[in-house]
């Protein structure tokens, strides 16, 4: 019995402390729990505090942009008036009076030099044409030259060229004549080298470079 006494003793006794220490870690975490929630209050006070500056700040910034832009404004229309008031001053009092530029009279080309002009382009081309025709009249399909068109290829024939032979022996200023009478862009019959294309054609055709 005294065995059994003593051990519901120890039981009692280990029951008490053990709710005694839970009390008191109970105790430790709610202060410290209620230290978190102070500390969180206080930073969220302070963050409050200094939004509401921010937003005081902004409202001032707002107000000083709205009186520069009054200040300029205001300055800009008293620098119109002087500067009206001045120009009057110098007009004898009245205001400046823009005048419209005189007309640009029309031009009009001398039509007899251009006429002459053309007149002596197409003679030039003409007597090219009968030189390097020699006497032979062959007719070729010229489109097959390099950079010549069904266009390029019907002004040509009206010149009075229509054989490869004829354009492979253009000399570098008959070639100026050909192009300006095509209105053409200068140099290109060069860069497409009708001349060369014109002499292979030939060779290929009939068999000789003459």
């Amino acid at each position: 019995m005294g065995s059994i006494a003593a051990l519901i003793g120890a039981a009692l006794v280990g029951g008490i402390a053990g709710w005694v220490l839970a009390r008191a870690f109970f105790a430790v975490e709610t202060e410290r729990s209620n230290e978190d929630l102070i500390d969180a209050a206080r930073r969220a006070t302070l963050a409050e505090v200094r939004l509401a500056e921010e937003r005081t700040a902004h409202q001032s910034l707002i107000g000083d942009h709205a009186r520069l832009v009054e200040q300029y404004e205001t300055f800009k229309m008293g620098l119109t008036v002087d500067l009206t008031d001045s120009v009057m001053a110098l007009n004898g009092g009245m205001p400046e009076v823009i005048q419209p530029p005189p007309p640009t009279p029309d031009i009009e080309p001398p039509s007899g030099d251009l006429n002459s002009h053309e007149s002596n382009l197409r003679s030039q081309v003409a007597n090219i044409a009968r030189r390097t025709m020699d006497g032979v009249s062959v007719d070729d399909d010229l489109q097959a030259i390099r950079g010549v068109g069904p266009k390029i290829n019907t002004m040509l024939r009206e010149m009075g060229f229509s054989s490869f032979r004829q354009i492979a022996s253009l000399t570098p200023d008959d070639l100026s004549y050909i192009t300006e009478a095509l209105d053409s862009f200068p140099g290109r019959i060069e860069r497409d080298d009708w001349v060369g294309s014109a002499a292979s054609l030939h060779a290929e055709k009939y068999g000789d470079s003459n």
